[in-house]
């Protein structure tokens, strides 16, 4: 059995997000998923309908994106 790389501790992670002219460092899980959301910017505004579900283990953030189709209506 191999060892598995080393992983960054979430304490690593830092992000600086500016919103109307406000900046903030933001830092750990939070700055984790505000990354892959950024990484993921182009896919995640192209979808007309999704969920982000967010998954939090073993000192990690897993953000995963579900794509869907738009709400189907039957009138019977």
């Amino acid at each position: 059995m191999t060892d598995r790389a080393s992983r960054p501790s979430l304490s690593t992670f830092e992000v600086t997000l500016t919103i109307g002219g406000e900046t903030q460092t933001i830092t750990g899980r939070a700055a984790e998923l505000i990354a892959s959301v950024a990484v993921h910017e182009a896919a995640i505004n192209s979808t007309p309908v999704g969920k982000a579900v967010i998954h939090f283990a073993e000192g990690r953030a897993q953000l995963e994106l579900r794509h869907g189709f738009p709400p189907l209506r039957f009138d019977l």
